[in-house]
Formats: C-alpha cells, sequence, structure tokens
C-alpha cells in the first residue's frame, strides 16, 4: 500500500468516526422499519447487500415491462452502458442516503 493511500485511508476513518460521535444515535427507531434499519446497520455487509438486491429488483422490474410493451428485444451497447449507469447510479444514491439515515437511529 502507497503512503498516500494509506494517509487517506486514515483520514477517511478519523472523518467517520467523528461523525459517528456527533451523529451516532440521535434518532429514535419508532417504527418496525426503523428498528431493522437500526438492527441492520450493526451489520454492514447486511445493510448493504439486502438494500442493493432490492433496489437493483425494483429497477429491473420497471424497465422489463416497458422493454416489452415497446416490444424492445435487444438494446445498442451505448443504450446498455447509459441504462446501466443510471441505474447504479440511482441504487448508489438509495443506498448511501439509507445507511446514513441507519447511522444516525439510535441502536437497540
Amino acid at each position: 500500500m502507497t503512503g498516500e493511500l494509506f494517509s487517506y485511508l486514515r483520514v477517511q476513518a478519523l472523518i467517520s468516526a467523528v461523525l459517528n460521535l456527533f451523529i451516532g444515535g440521535v434518532l429514535d427507531a419508532k417504527t418496525r422499519a426503523t428498528r431493522l434499519l437500526s438492527r441492520l446497520f450493526a451489520r454492514p455487509v447486511a445493510m448493504c447487500i439486502l438494500p442493493g438486491l432490492g433496489t437493483a429488483l425494483i429497477l429491473s422490474a420497471g424497465v422489463i415491462p416497458v422493454f416489452a410493451v415497446l416490444r424492445i428485444s435487444a438494446v445498442p451497447f451505448y443504450l446498455y452502458i447509459a441504462l446501466k449507469c443510471l441505474f447504479c447510479a440511482a441504487m448508489g444514491a438509495y443506498v448511501t442516503v439509507l445507511v446514513l439515515f441507519a447511522g444516525m437511529l439510535k441502536p437497540e
């Protein structure tokens, strides 16, 4: 690992620790969904995989009927790349917001 990468990761860890100190546990987990998010936040892998898969399924379920109605059986490569970028951006934004919200919940 290069020195530059090591210092970058150290700064990121420091920023995360400071934000966790000030932001961590400021909201009460009152509903079932927020309690689930609070429990999932303790398991980072599950916290990112479950919403990510759910978002991917929702986005795919929204596009497949549109392709079927428009009778699109193949798409050009540039359109595939554009759709993939849009889906990744939407999924990344959703999971990021969800993880930030879950981090602000008080642990059970």
